[in-house]
């Protein structure tokens, strides 16, 4: 998860952010919040699945700071990731493959070492977990706009937080 701030005047049409990013022997180039803008450079979360691309429906381009979650569900029928924005669910998509967790080497603010898609904003309170959030869980991390202390929160143990970056 990561609260991300976009600004349209700093951003190019067409172009493809990444907030987060993973790489790893099992699943090169990977993205886990990728950020894509339109022809009048509005950003929305877009996550590649088995019917194409999806995108989320909040702009994130309008100079405010917006709570971003990734859960990912892992099982022989394939990956299930779902995208929150602000708390809310916006994207349920099934990827074009089922993997295993990511145990690879994570990038914030580029997708990875080789591919230079590097994020144009601002971002704060990135946090990684080894659980899917449940859905009382990401709302107590979007607090109502305001970052919360991610080391008391009652809806997911502090145990499956893994790493907390607040910048």
């Amino acid at each position: 998860s990561c609260w991300v701030k976009m600004d349209k005047s700093n951003l190019s049409t067409f172009t493809s952010y990444s907030a987060l990013g993973v790489r790893s022997a099992a699943f090169q180039n990977g993205s886990p919040i990728r950020i894509l803008t339109n022809q009048t450079k509005q950003a929305f979360v877009a996550i590649q699945g088995q019917g194409g691309t999806t995108q989320s429906t909040t702009d994130l381009s309008d100079g405010n700071w917006h709570s971003v979650i990734l859960t990912s569900v892992y099982d022989s029928g394939g990956t299930i990731q779902n995208v929150f924005i602000n708390g809310l669910p916006e994207i349920s998509n099934k990827l074009l493959i089922s993997y295993a967790p990511l145990t690879g080497s994570l990038y914030i603010g580029v997708r990875d070492e080789f591919l230079a898609q590097y994020y144009n904003g601002q971002l704060d309170e990135v946090s990684i977990w080894n659980t899917a959030l449940s859905q009382s869980a990401i709302t107590e991390i979007y607090n109502s706009g305001a970052p919360n202390d991610l080391t008391t929160l009652t809806n997911a143990s502090n145990t499956n937080l893994k790493a907390w970056y607040k910048f």
